[in-house]
């Protein structure tokens, strides 16, 4: 605390045998010690974790703490708390509801998980009710359990208007059950999101979403963002996402969409729909079951491309066939020539 709290306590205590040896007061006499009273402290932190105010009851019996109606006041808001800890076993838990930046947690966190903590940036504090446990000092024992509500945040860069999932976390495992985010009009969601902080990946089971690919894309990662930055649509299509990616670089993913919309772009290509399966293998990004509105007739194939970094460029092969395609319509988006050319086009 920055300044001395104020403290209203009664108690009491057995002292311990009057005898000519030194007494093991924490063996003797913690156990018997009873506490309880009230504090409110103005500025202090608790294990590192700043707040401007904190008010509560509290008690001490069978040497444990006990804070069931603790109020702390942060700069990000109010959080309502009961808290139980265990002098004995060093072992804490938590009932939290309210405002909260996870950022606080820094000083309990190990460096993996700050590291997802450093994906976020929010510009207003997550709303939180649930609980979390733990023992002090022991990181693998870290748990919590919450129901969150975000509005107004970013992930690597990209902003969503709102957030919500219940949220567990055990054995340096994040999980987010149903998670669903918006942005604007445009929706993604999944049955479950779960972070591996020791293998460094991220899984997505039956994600959904009419979201821009490219924004999902930057998400995962720059690399894959750059990747996937020639393949534009102008309005999000519709997803469907299982598999995982890494945390860092692009070699351990295994993603897997089914994507249904238009109007689309590649290269000088103009395609007012396209669907298509997408498999995102480390490196390798292979479309198979193409099918798409083309030029007034229709297209279908499939494609493969290798980013490996070592190596110059990008290779690729594909296969693509056309049926009824209006030549005119396709050469006045692949050349800037005037020309006549009319008539329809099929071919392989």
């Amino acid at each position: 605390w920055s300044r001395p709290p104020k403290l209203a306590v009664s108690g009491s205590l057995t002292l311990p045998a009057w005898t000519n040896r030194q007494p093991e007061w924490r063996e003797d006499v913690v156990p018997t010690l009873r506490l309880d009273g009230e504090f409110q402290a103005a500025g202090g932190a608790y294990r590192n974790m700043p707040a401007n105010a904190a008010r509560s009851h509290f008690a001490y019996s069978n040497m444990c703490w006990r804070l069931p109606d603790l109020v702390v006041e942060r700069p990000e808001g109010r959080l309502e708390l009961a808290y139980q800890e265990d002098d004995r076993t060093k072992d804490y838990y938590w009932r939290i509801r309210g405002t909260f930046d996870p950022r606080a947690l820094t000083p309990l966190l190990a460096t993996n998980e700050l590291r997802g903590l450093d994906y976020f940036t929010f510009t207003l504090a997550p709303v939180l009710d649930g609980e979390m446990w733990g023992r002090f000092f022991d990181y693998d024992r870290i748990g919590f359990q919450l129901r969150v509500a975000l509005t107004n945040f970013t992930f690597r860069g990209e902003s969503a208007s709102s957030f919500e999932s219940s949220v567990r976390y055990t054995n340096r495992f994040l999980e987010f059950i149903e998670p669903r985010a918006l942005r604007g009009a445009q929706i993604a969601s999944a049955d479950g999101v779960g972070a591996d902080f020791v293998a460094q990946r991220v899984y997505i089971t039956n994600g959904f979403g009419n979201t821009d690919p490219q924004s999902f894309a930057r998400a995962i990662g720059p690399r894959v963002g750059r990747a996937l930055e020639p393949y534009r649509f102008t309005q999000p299509p519709t997803v469907h996402v299982n598999g995982f990616a890494p945390l860092k670089g692009s070699r351990a993913a295994d993603l897997r969409f089914d994507v249904d919309g238009g109007p689309f772009e590649w290269w000088k290509f103009k395609i007012p729909r396209i669907s298509g399966h997408v498999h995102w293998l480390g490196e390798h990004l292979v479309l198979t079951n193409v099918r798409a509105a083309f030029y007034d007739g229709a297209a279908a194939g499939f494609a493969q491309f290798d980013f490996t970094p070592e190596q110059p460029g990008t290779d690729f092969q594909f296969t693509a066939g056309v049926t009824n395609m209006d030549l005119q319509r396709i050469m006045a988006d692949l050349s800037t020539r005037t020309n006549h050319l009319e008539g329809r086009l099929n071919g392989q």
